[in-house]
């Protein structure tokens, strides 16, 4: 598993530039084309979650944006409530001047027969190892989606220790992602002229005990590029964890009561 992650790319097309703050990764999932990319997907984040957080841990998924309409037409500015919190357009925020179905600002939620655009699309339903993962008015079509805004952002709530989220499309022209912590800031420039379609793995955890992230920005500049995002979750311990941890306490509790009545 660990030498299926480092075959990933990652430092060819993006450089990542950090104040002190918690651990961002951002893996590019390899493919040569969209099923691929897919069909890995789920690798790259199992080798990810054994390789920082070790076994009896799996990934859990807060939003999907499979309980939402799919529509070019309708976007939200704010979008909140969601499972990971109100995201929003940032000041400054130009919209599309491209081939959007809406030229109001704010984030869309599409899928494959509502998109205006090429190489974005649902990872969710590739996902066959995490928690929480059931869609709810679709079978996992969804996804949300920058509709060519230069500025937007999401208001992590309640912030996290650890997050990860799949993002596609980012770079056809220029593109930079900044995550905001309690203990600073990091930004991922992308490279332009990525790869159409290109799908990444986008993660953060705590380098510090109490250090939570807050909040997420994506900036293209460009009123022509955007991109789509989908499967924010936050790595747990499985289930069994706490089955085994209640029976481990059990045994102490039992021992404990055994030894105070054989005093």
């Amino acid at each position: 598993m660990k030498k299926f992650l480092a075959a990933c790319a990652v430092g060819a097309f993006l450089s990542v530039s950090s104040m002190q703050a918690g651990i961002l990764t951002v893996t590019m999932i390899p493919g040569a084309n969209a099923a691929a990319k897919l069909a890995n997907a789920q690798g790259v984040l199992d080798a990810y979650i054994s390789g920082n957080f070790g076994s009896g841990f799996q990934g859990k998924i807060l939003e999907n944006f499979e309980s939402y309409r799919a529509s070019k037409m309708v976007a939200y500015d704010p979008l909140t409530g969601t499972g990971i919190g109100d995201f929003k357009t940032m000041p400054g925020n130009q919209t599309s001047l491209g081939n959007a179905g809406t030229t109001d600002p704010g984030w869309v939620v599409l899928d494959k027969s509502t998109t205006p655009f090429s190489g974005r699309y649902d990872v969710s339903g590739s996902l066959t190892n995490v928690l929480n993962n059931a869609p709810a008015l679709n079978t996992h079509k969804n996804w949300l989606d920058s509709n060519d805004n230069t500025k937007v952002g999401l208001d992590v709530l309640p912030p996290k220790s650890n997050l990860f989220f799949f993002l596609n499309d980012p770079a056809d022209v220029q593109g930079k992602l900044t995550i905001t912590s309690t203990g600073g800031g990091e930004t991922v420039n992308f490279t332009p002229n990525l790869t159409n379609g290109s799908l990444y793995l986008v993660t953060w955890r705590a380098s510090f005990v109490g250090e939570t992230v807050s909040e997420i920005l994506f900036d293209t500049g460009n009123r022509r590029d955007g991109w789509g995002v989908d499967a924010f979750g936050t790595v747990v311990p499985e289930p069994s964890f706490y089955t085994f941890a209640a029976l481990g306490l059990a045994g102490v509790v039992t021992a404990y009561k055994r030894r105070k009545k054989n005093a």
